[in-house]
């Protein structure tokens, strides 16, 4: 439960990001950090809360992920709501940022992909997994794309539209892609499930065939594969998958050694 004017306040918000052009999938994530922390809040409006109340809603979550994630949702508000001066202060600017600890990538292992994708039922669970595994998208990019974005000539590419910030790229299309494409036309999407209902069927599938895995990590195998096929080029690698940094691209490929663990024995030796 929470108050009418949290309520009011955070639909003004909302709006602003409607205005901004945020995408709906950061505009829904924002939505219900916010709803969960006016619940929390209440009867205290969310306008009134102070450093301790996001302190104390920040540790009931174990995952400095988790943490991590909401602290930004939050921020992002309360400095739209202090530039608006519909709060004094910022508590958030008031609390110390979240350190996440790094940890390897974990694509899906590529010798399963083929199978994942074989056991599918033909449909939008099939071409998602491929989407995912063949191109990189992500699973909003996924959802958004419709045969008008399937360009077989004269070089066969996927044009991604509004991708994560709100970019548009280009991605070379797999062969394996090529074919199941052929026949995609006009404007509707190709794969007519919500993002959110994908990633579940996807986890679902995969895990029924003994893989604890997710869309996302699918999207990591292809960052792997193709950095090993580019020789470790991440930038090229980035701009595939629409990174601007290649830091963030890094957190993506599982690089298991390859050529450079050979290499290893014949450092130093004269």
């Amino acid at each position: 439960m929470m108050g009418q004017r949290a309520t009011e306040t955070i639909a003004a918000y909302l709006a602003y990001l409607r205005l901004r052009g945020m995408s709906s999938a950061t505009s829904k994530r924002r939505r219900s950090s916010l709803h969960a922390f006016a619940r929390w809040c209440h009867p205290l409006c969310v306008t009134d809360a102070d450093r301790d109340h996001v302190e104390g809603w920040l540790r009931l979550f174990a995952e400095p992920r988790t943490r991590k994630a909401y602290r930004s949702d939050l921020s992002d508000f309360y400095q739209w709501a202090l530039r608006r001066q519909v709060v004094a202060t910022n508590p958030v600017a008031l609390t110390d940022g979240i350190r996440v600890p790094k940890s390897l990538p974990r694509p899906v292992p590529p010798h399963a992909v083929p199978g994942i994708i074989a056991a599918a039922p033909d449909g939008p669970l099939r071409l998602g997994l491929m989407l995912a595994a063949y191109a990189g998208l992500r699973r909003a990019e996924i959802c958004a794309l419709t045969g008008h974005d399937v360009q077989l000539y004269p070089e066969p590419l996927i044009v991604v539209r509004q991708g994560k910030g709100a970019k548009d790229r280009l991605v070379p299309m797999h062969p394996a892609l090529r074919l199941e494409l052929a026949d995609a036309k006009g404007g509707g999407r190709l794969v007519g499930w919500s993002p959110d209902h994908l990633g579940t069927v996807a986890a679902d599938h995969m895990r029924r065939l003994g893989y604890d895995c997710t869309l996302h990590q699918l999207r990591a195998s292809f960052a792997t594969e193709l950095a090993r096929a580019l020789d470790g080029n991440v930038i090229a690698v980035g701009r595939v998958l629409g990174h601007e940094s290649p830091t963030t691209t890094m957190g993506y490929v599982g690089w298991d050694g390859g050529a450079i663990g050979v290499q290893m024995p014949r450092l130093y030796v004269a």
